[in-house]
């Protein structure tokens, strides 16, 4: 058993010296790969990221007004549509309004004048 103990702890001890040299390997790469620049490389980059991200910028708002200007003309449109339902039927609705009322003022006169002249048949009766 002791000569199995051994050759786990020989295993076990190459594994982490292995994973140290891996470790460091691994470790010096992104140093290397991630270290920061000088002063003027580091101005030239963020400029030209300022200009690139400009750039991008006038192309959305250029995008968007031309978006904005489209769904303006559609809602006007709309709109206008509406406008010229509402107001055909509130004519309709006039119109329809005004026929009722000469209709019942036509009845009433006829209804009026038949009362009319029956009080005066009864009237005529009486005298």
């Amino acid at each position: 058993m002791s000569q199995n103990t051994e050759n786990n702890n020989n295993c076990a001890g190459g594994t982490f010296v292995k994973g140290l040299v891996v470790g460091g390997l691994l470790g010096a790469a992104a140093a290397l790969l991630l270290a920061p620049k000088s002063g003027r490389e580091l101005r030239s980059d963020l400029g030209e990221k300022a200009q690139v991200v400009g750039g991008k910028t006038k192309e959305i708002a250029c995008d968007l007004g031309t978006r904005t200007s489209e769904v303006v003309k559609t809602v006007g449109a709309k709109a206008e549509a509406v406008v010229c339902g509402v107001k055909d039927a509130s004519q309709q609705l006039a119109a329809s309004v005004k026929d009722s009322v000469t209709s019942t003022a036509n009845e009433l006169k006829e209804a009026s004048a038949d009362v009319a002249e029956e009080v005066a048949a009864q009237l005529k009766e009486e005298v």
